[in-house]
């Protein structure tokens, strides 16, 4: 990738399906200390877009990356306040604070 590559193109690549599962297939060792030869990453080959498509790749990346977390924390937080109030529920009518009608 030498200097036409920029960084977070570079990131979002070696995060992809296809740099992985390339990576599994080299990797050596017994299970739980299985690795990637350093070989493998020095030469990967990749087919590189010009150095302003890639700037323009890493953003959109960037700004469907973040939309998709943001979504994602939303989604969290709403599970955690509903386990919160299923405890809550739970603890109300299992202690008499509530009763079935």
């Amino acid at each position: 990738c030498n200097n036409n590559c920029f960084n977070r193109y570079l990131f979002y690549y070696l995060q992809s399906s296809i740099f992985i599962s390339k990576g599994a297939s080299e990797m050596y060792g017994v299970a739980g200390l299985k690795r990637v030869p350093i070989e493998f990453v020095l030469n990967h080959k990749l087919g590189v877009p010009s150095y302003a498509e890639q700037q323009q790749i890493a953003k959109y990346l960037d700004f469907k990356c973040n939309e998709i977390d943001n979504i994602i924390a939303k989604k969290e937080r709403l599970i955690s306040d509903l386990e919160s109030y299923k405890k809550s529920l739970i603890y109300e009518y299992v202690t008499g604070k509530k009763r079935v009608v």
